[in-house]
């Protein structure tokens, strides 16, 4: 062998993003997540460079979208994606063959929105948005929830009471469906405020209340303190090779407390309890695709700060590609949108998301999670963000550089101190500055002590 050459080929990028930390092993998990996604950005995001699907399932890219923003910053080619994807919900008359996926598009189209404010890309969708939305109107079953659907696919690659959730029956599927839908009509009325069209805005407003109504009223349980995935025997959908016939049980997965969470179907009063339980069951039932979800209802119930990085451990890199695997212990290597620890380290323990279309507001709340030290960039469309911050004993500094045209509401973890610990309360105390301009700033804050009352 005289000489040996690769050929590589990738979407463009530029390595705008960054992320370190004192955990040098979440430095490189980092790193991992980012070449992961670059490797799938080709002419559209790939579900991986093996498996080259046809831009059919789209929570994938979802996922994977949120680790360009944060890694890159290269809107177009979620831009291009979303548009596809739409010629694909309306030649299949809104019906994919991964149901919840199209209400994925929906979230992916929203998150677009929000880091870019491109207001001319929703105007455009809007048409597909007021057609998926009619589409899953028509799954509203007599319980009140999403229980005439075809199927209920795709909840996650793990099995529950004996069933494959790729495509659970009706029983495991309406609690899961009927939170993405929910989810979906509050961004449906956004995209309605956005395009002007209040009837419709307030129309989808009324819808989401109902349902949440419904799914309180159906699903939880004062016995478990946890949302039941579905009731049995409610659908008529016919049966098919993805439908599977209900059976007469009762099971409380993980996905559906998550998304009740995320999505505040549960009350603000009850999800911290709801997140404990589901993280109790060890190992958490559920693959690196739904941790996602797992991250982000971590951190709207206030336990980020304490389980998030344990959780993130379980990406294990594999040393030939640099990768993961696409499940924990099985599966081809090389899926961007295993991506979620890269999007939690740059949002979370940097703490940077945006607060306004278009990035022109952002809202900076680092999560120490026991870390010394953390800095790194985060780009948006009007410019880059860096971060710098110490965890002392005794004080938390942090350095932060907004871009120009932008402002920020900083909000520093103050080192507490307590003679015993408050019940409930997991997070830190805050402290908060709001309307910081462009430029370099710098801030502190130092202990505090807090007694129980």
């Amino acid at each position: 062998i005289m000489e040996v050459r690769a050929i590589f080929t990738s979407y463009p990028v530029s390595y705008r993003g960054s992320f370190a930390c004192s955990d040098a092993r979440l430095d490189k998990i980092w790193k991992a997540c980012r070449w992961g996604a670059q490797l799938c950005m080709q002419d559209y995001h790939l579900d991986s460079p093996n498996h080259q699907e046809p831009l059919a399932d789209f929570g994938d890219y979802m996922i994977v979208a949120m680790v360009n923003y944060y890694a890159f910053g290269e809107p177009l080619l979620i831009r291009q994606d979303i548009r596809k994807f739409a010629r694909i919900l309306e030649q299949t008359s809104f019906q994919p063959f991964h149901t919840s996926y199209a209400l994925l598009w929906l979230q992916a189209l929203m998150d677009y929105f929000a880091f870019t404010g491109d207001r001319s890309l929703v105007s455009e969708m809007a048409p597909c948005v007021h057609g998926l939305i009619r589409r899953f109107g028509g799954y509203i079953g007599r319980n009140g929830l999403v229980s005439e659907a075809p199927d209920y696919m795709f909840m996650d690659w793990v099995t529950m009471a004996g069933f494959n959730l790729h495509h659970p029956p009706a029983v495991i599927g309406q609690g899961y469906m009927s939170a993405f839908y929910y989810r979906a009509l509050q961004d449906a009325a956004a995209v309605a405020a956005i395009t002007g069209d209040a009837a419709n805005a307030a129309a989808y407003r009324l819808k989401a209340d109902k349902l949440k109504a419904a799914f309180n009223r159906e699903l939880w349980s004062e016995r478990k303190q946890l949302y039941r995935d579905g009731v049995p025997f409610r659908s008529h959908a016919r049966l098919n090779r993805w439908l599977p016939a209900d059976k007469d049980i009762e099971t409380f997965s993980p996905h559906v407390n998550t998304l009740a969470v995320l999505y505040d179907l549960a009350p603000r009063s009850s999800q911290a309890g709801i997140m404990r339980k589901v993280l109790g069951e060890k190992p958490l039932n559920c693959q690196s695709y739904f941790m996602y979800f797992v991250f982000g209802a971590l951190r709207h119930a206030g336990l980020f700060d304490r389980r998030a990085l344990e959780l993130m451990k379980r990406w294990r890199i594999n040393p030939a590609t640099g990768t993961f695997r696409e499940m924990w212990e099985r599966g081809d290597y090389s899926h961007g949108w295993q991506g979620a620890p890269l999007i939690q380290l740059s949002s979370g323990v940097l703490g940077v998301t945006c607060a306004s279309a278009g990035c022109r507001r952002l809202e900076i709340r680092p999560h120490t999670c026991g870390l010394k030290w953390a800095r790194g960039t985060v780009p948006t469309t009007i410019g880059d963000v860096q971060v710098c911050w110490q965890n002392k004993k005794d004080a938390f500094r942090i350095e932060v550089r907004i871009p120009e045209r932008c402002e920020a509401e900083i909000m520093l973890p103050v080192p507490r101190k307590s003679r015993a610990r408050i019940p409930g309360n997991d997070s830190p105390a805050l402290r908060t500055i709001s309307a910081v301009g462009p430029g370099r700033h710098i801030f502190s804050a130092a202990l505090i002590k807090k007694h129980q009352q």
